[in-house]
């Protein structure tokens, strides 16, 4: 019976041992730059899971806009910390940047589709804060990058600009 009892107590400290240092990882990885050790963890779990638990479109278009802005920050920080950026790196969050503005073209396609107009507003002033944004940051990030993502968020923002003007008009 003590030996049952014993496997039980060492199963369960072994556990909470796992659990903590699954918390604890998860924790310091919200501080993470680029090229830090566990900057994965942060981008690809803890903010993957934050998304996933997204319900609305809108929410979903916030929280991709949310990790784009987070990522132009993560540039700007490398930017003044050093004087210049591992390519590798800059690699790295140029992939996150475009992942997350995909999301968001997606995202923002769907609320279109369901042509809900002030969701598209709301949504479009965000876009238009994210250019101008990686506009600030062109010497960091490659300049293709931007005009791609640059580009297609106006596309954008300007059909849906249309297509809402159109509808008033008509």
């Amino acid at each position: 019976m003590q030996k049952k009892l014993r496997k039980y107590l060492y199963t369960a400290i072994i556990l909470m041992m796992l659990a903590s240092l699954g918390i604890g990882t998860v924790y310091a990885s919200n501080d993470t730059l680029p090229g830090d050790l566990l900057y994965p963890v942060k981008v690809n779990f803890v903010e993957e899971v934050q998304g996933a638990m997204k319900m609305s479109d809108e929410t979903k278009a916030e929280w991709a806009i949310e990790r784009i802005n987070r990522r132009l920050e993560e540039i700007e920080t490398l930017s003044s910390m050093l004087e210049g950026i591992d390519p590798k790196v800059i690699n790295l969050v140029e992939k996150n940047i475009q992942k997350n503005n995909e999301k968001l073209v997606t995202t923002f396609q769907t609320i279109k589709e369901d042509y809900n107009e002030e969701k598209m507003t709301i949504i479009m002033n965000e876009m238009k804060k994210v250019n101008e944004s990686i506009s600030k940051i062109t010497d960091s990030i490659s300049n293709e990058i931007i005009t791609n993502i640059q580009e297609t968020n106006d596309e954008l923002i300007n059909t849906s600009f249309t297509m809402t003007v159109t509808d008033q008009l008509g």
